[in-house]
């Protein structure tokens, strides 16, 4: 049997769940501002916990304004089994979803990027379009690093505080 470990390291965050839509059981997700592609994965995974659990969509339809969705799930019919997962994040499983080194870059310039073990690296302040590799320019104290903008290092993106978390392979920043 294979067993299969989703974690926010393989998960791209999507949005968080917000409010109940009627009484069926229909939850409205926001999306967070990064996220602009269509959901078309069956499965999805929400944050309980700090553990990351599947519940599988049974309708999708986005709204008009195109900053959030009307989901259903399968196995909650009602009001109440959905208050339960209200202002839950949501996550999509990587491999079902285009990752972060498809998304717009120049919109994060001036952002912060901090990562898990080293901790404050820079302000992003340029990127390098290399096709399939894009490179955020940080700088820190006159030093600059290459950071490549891709799901293996980007974990998280704050577009509110303007954070970008990485998790950076061992001698990155030596280069």
């Amino acid at each position: 049997m294979q067993k299969f470990n989703y974690t926010i390291d393989n998960c791209l965050y999507v949005g968080t769940l917000i409010k109940p839509y009627g009484v069926k059981g229909q939850i409205v997700l926001q999306l967070d501002a990064h996220f602009e592609e269509d959901i078309t994965t069956e499965t999805i995974f929400i944050e309980i916990d700090k553990l990351l659990v599947p519940f599988f969509i049974s309708s999708i339809k986005r709204n008009y304004n195109r900053e959030s969705y009307i989901i259903s799930f399968e196995d909650i019919d009602d009001i109440d089994k959905a208050k339960n997962i209200l202002n839950k994040k949501l996550f999509i499983y990587l491999e079902d979803k285009d990752k972060p080194d498809s998304y717009n870059i120049d919109n994060y310039i001036d952002y912060k990027v901090d990562d898990l073990t080293h901790g404050y690296i820079g302000i992003v302040n340029d990127k390098i379009d290399i096709p399939k590799n894009p490179l955020l320019k940080v700088i820190n104290n006159n030093k600059e690093f290459l950071i490549p903008f891709n799901q293996n290092i980007i974990i998280d993106i704050d577009n509110k505080l303007l954070i970008i978390k990485t998790k950076l392979p061992e001698g990155i920043l030596d280069i």
